[in-house]
């Protein structure tokens, strides 16, 4: 099989085509919740709410009513440390106190989509996680050449001799793999017979699978390359 993709960039996702259809993208994910917040008087914050030394906070919950215990806490102790910050009158529902016009502290409530997860796994470059690869790419075209139980993923910002570094295996069920953008689920794809994957109404492809016959696939990575192996 040779063939090619365009992306618009962020990360693509490799997986067995049974875990993609677990696969949310950009609508949906685990229901984790991250809490991050900073601002004048952090380093008066008792221990557990202050995971670093000083700076920007952040801390993860299962689910929202889990950080809205903790919200109700920052709260009391950020309004003792700064008795004269108000929300800005314009905006008495925003997450942030001021004095006057300066910023004094504040909070955003962020809940994790699939795609905020691969996109954090993807910061030092491609990632193995939960048995899944995530490859981070720029906007261009993906190219793909499959040939005797290896297949070679590569960008344009392959190297021609690229220094490989080993990965973790990723998992598969002896079936069908896919690749596609991270940011989309299984049910915006339209799988084709000659290997591609399509988002309906939109012509060249966005993505492609293919069939291997192992329980792990070898990765191999570089930047803008991508090596599997079974």
């Amino acid at each position: 099989m040779s063939m090619s993709f365009r992306t618009e960039g962020g990360p693509l996702i490799i997986t067995s085509a049974t875990a993609a259809k677990a696969w949310r993208g950009a609508s949906g994910g685990s229901g984790e919740t991250r809490l991050v917040y900073g601002g004048h008087g952090v380093e008066t914050l008792p221990k557990h709410l202050r995971p670093n030394k000083k700076g920007k906070q952040e801390l993860e919950f299962a689910t929202a009513a889990e950080a809205e215990v903790v919200i109700a806490e920052l709260t009391k102790h950020f309004l003792k440390a700064n008795p004269e910050a108000r929300r800005l009158p314009q905006h008495p529902d925003h997450t942030f106190w001021y004095v006057g016009e300066t910023r004094s502290w504040g909070y955003e409530l962020m809940n994790a989509t699939d795609l905020t997860l691969a996109l954090a796994a993807t910061k030092k470059g491609a990632a193995t996680k939960g048995g899944q690869l995530f490859v981070p790419v720029e906007p261009g075209e993906v190219r793909l050449e499959l040939a005797d139980r290896r297949l070679v993923l590569t960008t344009e910002a392959s190297s021609k001799k690229p220094k490989l570094k080993k990965l973790k295996p990723i998992a598969h069920d002896r079936g069908e793999v896919w690749i596609f953008p991270a940011a989309l689920t299984t049910g915006q794809l339209r799988r084709e017979k000659n290997g591609a994957l399509h988002v309906p109404d939109q012509g060249p492809p966005g993505g492609a699978w293919f069939v291997g016959d192992a329980k792990q696939l070898g990765v191999s990575v570089s930047e803008g390359f991508v090596e599997l192996t079974w």
